[in-house]
């Protein structure tokens, strides 16, 4: 293309400077005038157009999600969260670009499409996508072992997520701006439901939930503990089948 423009424009300058008395009568005639008149025009409208795009993107750049499940727009709860996000996070996306595996194309689509509209919600959310195969050393540092990971990290701190997944990121945006982890214990010994259970009278699904709100999820058991933890930031006792002793009765009053 360049070496064309350059050979272009020089035929055409050797061709003034040749002709000139020529080019001169083209350019006073009256075709060349009405012809710059609809240049200068064109150029005109040209430039209202890119005016009032760039007053829309700065001032009124909005989305409307008009899909019923609202899949194109996030969730209030996360929305909350990047709204009082004071610290800022780093989030690195490994993606490769060049891949003709038409799902990994598409998780890029969505990843790019959910990550930047947490940058959109907040200032604080500094994102980059890096091709994990074009930029080796840089995934080899991330320790990253599949294409599609996102890393999030504050100060030292870092989460990474495999998946394109908004509870996920908004989970691991969590667990690397806070400076603990709260517990969550399910007492067991009494028939409880458990939460290693996927079946309908099972707790697993609670227990991921939790999870994705950044709690971390344990057993215990009260017979062979002398107090609740002191890490402990809520007991559930999931429908117990058999009476409690008076000892775990005890560590529960106490606590």
């Amino acid at each position: 293309f360049w070496i064309a423009l350059g050979l272009s424009s020089v035929l055409v300058g050797v061709f003034c400077v040749t002709r000139t008395e020529r080019v001169i009568n083209a350019v006073r005639s009256r075709q060349a005038v009405y012809g710059m008149n609809v240049t200068i025009a064109a150029i005109l409208v040209i430039g209202i157009a890119v005016v009032v795009n760039i007053i829309t993107a700065i001032f009124f750049d909005k989305e409307v999600d008009w899909t019923a499940e609202k899949t194109f727009t996030l969730s209030e709860q996360t929305k909350k969260i990047l709204k009082n996000l004071d610290k800022e996070v780093k989030v690195t996306a490994f993606f490769s670009r060049n891949s003709t595996d038409y799902q990994a194309q598409n998780q890029l689509k969505e990843a790019e499409d959910l990550l930047e509209r947490y940058a959109k919600e907040s200032k604080k959310i500094k994102l980059e996508f890096i091709d994990s195969y074009a930029d080796p050393l840089k995934a080899q540092e991330y320790k990253i072992e599949f294409n599609g990971t996102t890393v999030f990290e504050h100060e030292g701190k870092r989460e990474s997520v495999t998946s394109v997944d908004e509870q996920k990121f908004t989970s691991s945006i969590m667990k690397v701006i806070r400076n603990e982890i709260k517990k969550v214990y399910f007492i067991t010994g009494h028939g409880e439901r458990s939460i290693e259970d996927y079946d309908r009278q099972g707790f697993n699904r609670a227990k991921e939930a939790l999870e994705k709100q950044n709690y971390q999820v344990e057993n215990l058991l009260l017979a062979t503990q002398p107090q609740i933890p002191d890490d402990c930031s809520a007991v559930i006792i999931a429908n117990p089948q058999s009476p409690f002793s008076e000892h775990e009765i005890d560590v529960l009053k106490e606590y």
